[in-house]
This record gives structure tokens, sequence and C-alpha cells, in this order.
């Protein structure tokens, strides 16, 4: 079944809304995580941030699309998998 690009616009939304909350609760790790891989949880964090924001304007540019938002949802999808896997590396840095 094919989503619609408002269902998806909305689905996007939601999902970055939760990796909101899980960046707030990875900057409360980062405080108390041992120096020798704070640098590296950090730059992971970034990396994340740079990844939502890069979400954050292609949901904006969905908006705004026409026919042709299915190829700006391949780009979306790309980075939602690095933000997925950098938060994966997060947590193995923090336990």
């Amino acid at each position: 079944m094919t989503t619609s690009k408002k269902d998806y616009i909305r689905d996007v939304e939601e999902t970055l809304q939760k990796w909101n909350d899980r960046l707030d609760e990875l900057a409360v790790e980062v405080k108390t995580t041992a120096p020798e891989r704070r640098h590296e949880l950090e730059s992971l964090i970034v990396t994340i941030i740079e990844n939502r924001n890069f979400i954050e304007m292609q949901v904006k540019a969905l908006k705004k699309s026409g026919d042709s938002w299915l190829n700006l949802r391949e780009s979306v999808e790309s980075a939602a998998k690095n933000i997925d896997a950098n938060y994966r590396s997060a947590l193995a840095y923090i336990m």
C-alpha cells in the first residue's frame, strides 16, 4: 500500500519528535560518560543532529513539492537510517 504524501509527512514529523526526545536523553548521558568516551559520543550526537536537521529541511521541501515528493522520500529514509545507526553506536558508548 502506498502512503500518501500527507501521511508520510505526518509520520516523519512524529519520528523527528521521537529523535528529539532521544537526543535530549543522550545529552544528559554525555555529562555522566567517562571522559575517554565523551568525545566520540559527542561526535555521534553531532552527526545525529546534522541528519535530523537535514530531514527537517527535506520535510519543508516535501510540503512544497508536487508529484516529485517520492524522490525526496529516498533521501529522508537514507538520513533516517544514518540517525538510527549513529544512535545505536551512541548507546554502545553509554553502556
